[in-house]
């Protein structure tokens, strides 16, 4: 998810950004991260960020709704 976050981020797709922020955040109860204190943090301030942008400059052919497994 993250290198989808930073991707999208660099090419100004901010909702598609936001997206993955947003999939990295729902990961927080899992623990995945808890030897990794920064990253929700850091994240959180990514969603926000997007979300007032909350534009896309490019149009991708995805999905968003698509069940994706870990």
């Amino acid at each position: 998810y993250k290198n989808a976050h930073q991707s999208n981020y660099k090419i100004q797709n901010f909702i598609t950004a936001a997206h993955f922020a947003r999939l990295v955040l729902d990961l927080e109860p899992t623990g995945l991260f808890a030897n990794k204190p920064d990253v929700i943090p850091k994240f959180k301030k990514y969603y926000a960020s997007f979300q007032q942008k909350g534009t896309n400059a490019h149009r991708l052919d995805f999905n968003q709704n698509l069940n994706v497994e870990l």
